[in-house]
């Protein structure tokens, strides 16, 4: 009994320890808070240039480095995935060395595969409001929209 309850106890303290959030010793410099927020979660593509992205597209993109503003990248077209690397400032973005997978796609998939990454490569700027990413680009003036996974 006594092993039961010592048990509870222990998985009770671990949960309770896992939810508690530690603040950083060293403050976190203002440059600095901004990359840290796009590169912290993960991302889920909602929207491109203003279209929802087709049903149960799996697209996504995921910043590697977190809190680096040169940041590695990989992720999800819908059936191909891609990688490449990123730099990201307060609020400009850039993309580069995109490459994919070269995969046999659905044509609906495949275009909307193609213009996803076409706007991540001519992307300029980028900003979270409501939790949700958007990355403006050089081709539309409508943004790519990510929700948090």
């Amino acid at each position: 009994m006594r092993l039961a309850i010592s048990a509870v106890l222990a998985s009770a303290l671990l949960a309770l320890s896992a939810c508690h959030r530690l603040e950083p010793s060293v403050p976190v410099p203002d440059t600095l808070r901004p990359v840290l927020e796009i590169t912290g979660p993960a991302w889920k593509l909602s929207e491109i240039a203003g279209a929802p992205v087709i049903a149960g597209s799996r697209a996504s993109l995921d910043f590697l480095d977190t809190g680096k503003p040169d940041s590695r990248v990989s992720g999800n077209l819908s059936c191909n995935k891609f990688s490449g690397k990123a730099k990201i400032a307060a609020s400009t973005l850039h993309f580069s060395r995109l490459a994919s997978t070269k995969m046999a796609c659905a044509a609906d998939v495949s275009a909307q595969e193609n213009r996803y990454l076409q706007l991540l490569q001519s992307a300029e700027r980028w900003e979270i409001k409501d939790r949700a990413l958007s990355i403006f680009s050089k081709a539309t003036d409508k943004p790519l929209r990510f929700v948090q996974q």
